[in-house]
């Protein structure tokens, strides 16, 4: 009979990539990628090649999931015409 161990810690970003309280998604996204091929390795070698480990992002709140994303543009933004064409919104004018 198999019996299901399980441990919670926390994974915690510092430093000046993370310092106004966000992460690129692209920078975040392979470190989550990597700390879970390094579980599954882990338990390979401590267990057996037997073992099936998994790492999972636990939702605050049960029944649902959230990320927070927030899309970021730098430079000079501009709208696009109908055509694809790219155009300088005008002073006072709002986007919709």
């Amino acid at each position: 009979m198999s019996r299901m161990t399980q441990a919670t810690f926390d994974l915690i970003f510092d430093g000046s990539a993370v310092r106004d309280g966000e992460i690129d998604v692209t920078e975040l996204a392979p470190a989550l990628l990597a700390l879970g091929q390094a579980v599954k390795a882990a338990g390979r070698i401590v267990v057996g090649p037997e073992a099936d480990l998994s790492l999972k992002v636990r939702a605050h709140h049960e029944g649902s999931f959230r990320v927070l994303l927030t899309a970021v543009a730098s430079g000079e933004v501009g709208l696009e015409d109908r055509e694809g064409r790219g155009r300088r919104p005008q002073p006072g004018q709002g986007q919709r």
